[in-house]
């Protein structure tokens, strides 16, 4: 039989806590939501109900107010008079305009790590990568292929350092980088990512445009 906790938590406490653990895929995917669909600057106009939020994002009420009512759990935003949800200060940060802004960063973890990270069990058995047993390919040749994520990837480095821009990577704010040529065009070699590599993935170097990347096609 288990001993108890040697803490001074009891156990009740210590499943609760850990239940929010577990549930942490349910806050990451509203945030992103958040992030995706600009509800966080829609906010900083003004409190919004969830019907007058569904229809300024072109989203369903029913859900959005679930997801606004998560959100209330973890401090994004708060509960007003006349059913009214108002972004707090933490929850300002998924908007571009705002002082340290994580919109670039929920939009490249989301859209690009999130799901490889399903596949850590796959690179505790392999020894690859969670992001190429995902993508089937690694995080570099992935981006070449798919350029749309490079104006989130772009803002992404930009915010993880601060927002300040490296003397050798002035769009991307890389550290440590070194001018490089591949066949996808002018880059920066970077040294020093700034975010969390996905499983398996050594965080050593990976390459980023040297210009402001194009806009998304279509």
């Amino acid at each position: 039989m288990a001993s108890a906790p040697s803490n001074e938590q009891s156990s009740g406490a210590l499943s609760a806590r850990m239940a929010g653990m577990l549930s942490g895929f349910a806050v990451s995917q509203a945030l992103y939501a958040v992030a995706k669909l600009d509800l966080a600057a829609k906010l900083l106009a003004g409190p919004r109900t969830p019907a007058e939020l569904a229809e300024e994002a072109g989203v369903s009420e029913d859900p959005l107010r679930r997801v606004l009512h998560t959100l209330s759990g973890v401090g994004v935003v708060t509960h007003q008079e006349g059913g009214r949800f108002a972004v707090t200060d933490l929850g300002a940060t998924l908007a571009r305009e705002t002082p340290g802004p994580l919109h670039g960063t929920a939009l490249m973890w989301m859209e690009t790590h999130y799901e490889a990270f399903g596949e850590l069990l796959g690179t505790l058995r392999t020894g690859r990568t969670g992001f190429a047993l995902h993508h089937g390919q690694e995080f570099v040749p992935y981006l070449r292929e798919h350029p749309e994520h490079l104006p989130a990837l772009t803002s992404a480095m930009a915010e993880l350092n601060g927002g300040r821009a490296g003397p050798c990577c002035p769009t991307t704010g890389c550290r440590r980088a070194r001018s490089s040529l591949t066949s996808a065009g002018p880059t920066v070699r970077c040294s020093q990512p700034s975010w969390p590599t996905t499983p398996g993935g050594a965080a050593s170097s990976w390459t980023c445009p040297r210009s402001s990347p194009p806009p998304p096609p279509g």
